[in-house]
């Protein structure tokens, strides 16, 4: 019983990603992606602010998202310009989780 509840999980978590790949925009993908990484990996750096180690190369990032290396790095110019999240020194820092949820289509 316990193999098949672990497998049932793994079931919906995939379909719940193929979804995720299939139905959201780019845009969409790489903003949950950096919700994901903020509540799971992020380190509280002042005020509103989650910094998201730089442990993470661009490359996987953009793999987590389901998205291309080149057209991740330019979402994430977009939300940098859009004042969502502040790139440095490999890090990125989410500074508007709100407005992150509301980009990646959920109700805040």
């Amino acid at each position: 019983m316990h193999i098949i509840s672990k497998l049932e999980n793994y079931s919906e978590r995939d379909e719940l990603r193929i979804l995720s790949l299939s139905k959201k925009s780019v845009r969409e993908r790489v903003a949950e992606t950096l919700i994901y990484l903020a509540t799971s990996y992020g380190k509280s750096s002042g005020k509103n602010c989650v910094s998201i180690p730089h442990k993470f190369s661009r490359i996987e990032l953009s793999s987590l998202a389901g998205t291309a290396n080149e057209t991740f790095i330019r979402t994430l110019s977009e939300f940098q310009k859009e004042g969502m999240i502040k790139l440095k020194n490999g890090c990125i820092d989410v500074t508007n989780h709100e407005e992150l949820k509301t980009c990646m289509g959920a109700v805040v």
